[in-house]
Order: structure tokens, then C-alpha cells, then sequence
């Protein structure tokens, strides 16, 4: 049973994560998907460091008491919410440029789509995280709930808004219920926890604490590489 709700939710997402394609094929037609899946390739860039963190935070929580589970959520959920804005800002100024480069110049439509979809990374960033606190904490339906009722919303925005703004209509349908769908499990998170908002979204001075040292443990690391690969060079070069 417990499988179950989660799956209703995992068939729900991925209903809410590629209707807009079909119905950007069937209101702009096929080039109207080709510039689409451009602005999508290039958004979901912001989002593939979360999905490998969910993956592994799930586990974590699972097997934690509830106090530390929260910790290892909130940490995960604060620092992706400032990596995603540090990828989004980044792709505001590239994006385009990297659009004319690697499609040509003729793709440039796609870069707005690109621009409405960036809320939607981030919002499913945090949605994917605190997704994964509120299964591993033993509540899957909670999530199958949130990403049900985001997925209602994105079907309805998006007959409205395609046929007024094709490509970025389904771009800012996609931004909204994302939204919604994070909103809703933010909310489950902080219930479940006795958290506050400030603990998923606001980084603190223990987290730059983190980065130094995670900076420096790479460091080590790539030196320690360094050294042995030069090692082994020499003992090659004995022989």
C-alpha cells in the first residue's frame, strides 16, 4: 500500500512534467515542440542537482529519527534553493547566447520560454526535496495529493494560456503549478516537522561553514590525485 500512493503520485508528476508537450503540438504544431524542447533542455539544467539529491535524501530520512531527518531536509532544501538561483540568474545572462550558439540564431524564440520555465526549476527543486522528506517520513500520499492538484492546474493553464502565448504560455503554465506543487509540500514539510519557513529557504552561516569545508576536502582530494598520478609516472618511467 505504501508503494501504491507513492506510485499514483510518481504517475501523476510525470503526467504534470510532459503534458505541456502535447499540448504545445497540438495548439502551435511540430516546430512549436522543437523550440519548446530547446527552452525545456536548457531550463532543466537547474534542476538535475536535485533530483540527485532527493534520490539519496529519501534513504537518509527513512532511516533517521524525525529531528534529524528534518536536518538533513532543511539543509539539502536551503542550499538547493541557492544553487538553483545562482543557475537561474546564470542562464538570464547566458542563456540566449548559448541558444544562438549551439541552435543558431533562428532558435532565439526559444529563449523566452527558457526565461518563464526558470521559476518552475527552482520551484521543483524545492518540490523534489521536501517530496522525498514527506515519503521518507512514511506520508507518500501526502505528495501524490500536492502533485495531483498541480497537475489539474497545469492542464487548465495550459489550454489557456498556449493559445494566447504558444511556447511561453506552457513555460509559465509549467512555473505556476510547479509552484503550487512546492507551496503545497512545504507546507506538509513544516507540519510534520514543527519547522519554519526560513529553515527550507534562507542559507545560514553553518552552510558557507559547509562549503569551505567541502571546497577543501576537493582540494585535498585533487592533490592527493595529483601526487599519485606523478608517482606513478616516475615508477613508469624507472621501468
Amino acid at each position: 500500500m505504501f508503494g501504491l500512493k507513492g506510485h499514483l503520485g510518481n504517475i501523476a508528476g510525470f503526467l504534470n512534467y510532459r503534458m505541456d508537450v502535447f499540448l504545445v503540438a497540438y495548439f502551435v504544431g511540430a516546430s512549436g515542440v522543437g523550440f519548446y524542447s530547446i527552452a525545456v533542455g536548457i531550463a532543466e539544467m537547474v534542476g538535475m542537482l536535485p533530483s540527485a539529491v532527493a534520490i539519496v535524501l529519501m534513504r537518509e530520512v527513512a532511516s533517521s529519527d524525525g529531528k534529524m531527518g528534518w536536518s538533513y531536509a532543511s539543509i539539502s532544501c536551503r542550499n538547493i534553493v541557492f544553487l538553483s538561483m545562482l543557475l537561474t540568474l546564470s542562464l538570464l545572462a547566458l542563456g540566449s547566447p548559448i541558444i544562438n550558439l549551439a541552435y543558431g540564431s533562428e532558435f532565439s524564440r526559444s529563449y523566452p520560454a527558457m526565461i518563464a520555465l526558470l521559476p518552475a526549476m527552482v520551484a521543483l527543486g524545492i518540490d523534489r526535496i521536501l517530496s522525498s522528506y514527506v515519503t521518507g517520513s512514511g506520508r507518500p500520499i501526502l505528495t501524490t495529493y500536492a502533485i495531483t492538484i498541480a497537475t489539474m492546474v497545469n492542464l487548465i493553464l495550459n489550454v489557456i494560456l498556449i493559445p494566447l502565448w504558444g511556447i511561453t504560455g506552457a513555460a509559465a503554465a509549467s512555473s505556476v503549478s510547479y509552484s503550487i506543487s512546492a507551496m503545497i509540500v512545504v507546507r506538509y514539510s513544516l507540519k510534520i516537522s514543527n519547522g519554519s519557513l526560513s529553515d527550507v529557504i534562507l542559507p545560514r552561516l553553518s552552510d558557507i561553514a559547509m562549503y569551505r569545508l567541502m571546497l577543501k576536502n576537493t582540494l585535498l582530494k585533487l592533490r592527493n590525485a595529483g601526487v599519485g598520478d606523478l608517482s606513478s609516472s616516475e615508477n613508469t618511467r624507472e621501468h
